[in-house]
């Protein structure tokens, strides 16, 4: 994709060819779509925008590119843009509330997903977003109905059940946390649900099973810093110590700040 999207700009570029916003709409759109968050799909919507600067999709996905490279001010300048020119485009107000979520501003993620939904009420993702916007809040009831919406309208995405799960897991509804856990690693959610799952089982005090599923959560993704230190917990919890000790030292080695107290008793 990027040899083809490269040449593509290349022979554009050497032969003057007019009036390609389009394409270079479509060639970003679909780098973009593919998970190629990068210079290269923010250069193919730029030059989109170049060439016709009433392309609001352009502006709303480069400025959510612009968001996962870290660049949240030149993403919400975009997302602005991008709802300036179309203000019924309810994906920008989409990820202009992830932006506001990403920078700790909750209340105005809540207002822009709001919007969204009015503009949208069938839109799964908005609702799921929204779920996360009034966990961070506090607002977990809420963010419980919210999810519930989320799953109803569709039922196959492992994210949802994923968080989900975390707001019961926050509400205290272990048996139903490990449900919505299980769910979403059924559906190839394979580190932050088997994580959920691991505290749920544990609050259950279900150590084995807890210990089954933050192993498996290690094995997906041994860099998480703070699974070491759950399954230290689950290991002492059945007398452990051994294994204890060594999953609190792996997890403060990784970079997780481990309470002195989690290390009495280990040589």
């Amino acid at each position: 994709m990027k040899n083809l999207t490269t040449l593509f700009i290349l022979l554009a570029s050497l032969f003057h060819i007019p009036a390609m916003a389009q394409d270079y709409y479509q060639l970003g759109y679909q780098s973009y779509s593919e998970g190629n968050n990068d210079s290269l799909t923010i250069e193919l919507l730029t030059k989109a925008i170049e060439h016709k600067q009433e392309l609001s999709l352009a502006y709303m996905y480069r400025g959510s590119t612009k968001t996962y490279l870290g660049d949240l001010k030149g993403a919400l300048e975009d997302l602005e843009k991008a709802i300036q020119l179309d203000k019924t485009n309810d994906e920008a107000h989409y990820y202009e509330s992830r932006v506001y979520l990403y920078q700790g501003d909750f209340r105005m993620a809540l207002m822009c997903i709001e919007v969204a939904i009015a503009i949208d009420p069938s839109n799964a993702n908005s609702y799921d977003m929204r779920s996360i916007v009034e966990t961070s809040l506090g607002l977990l009831d809420k963010a419980l109905l919210d999810a519930d919406k989320a799953i109803s309208l569709n039922s196959m995405e492992d994210r949802y059940y994923s968080n989900r799960g975390y707001v019961h897991l926050l509400l205290k509804h272990y048996e139903e946390a490990v449900l919505d856990s299980e769910a979403a690693v059924r559906l190839g959610n394979l580190d932050k649900a088997l994580v959920n799952r691991g505290v749920a089982l544990a609050a259950l005090n279900r150590h084995d099973e807890a210990i089954l599923s933050y192993t498996k959560a290690i094995e997906f993704n041994p860099q998480l810093i703070n699974i070491h230190y759950l399954r230290g917990l689950s290991y002492k919890a059945q007398g452990k110590t051994e294994l204890a000790c060594a999953d609190f030292y792996k997890s403060k080695e990784l970079g997780y700040q481990v309470e002195q107290e989690a290390f009495a008793g280990c040589h």
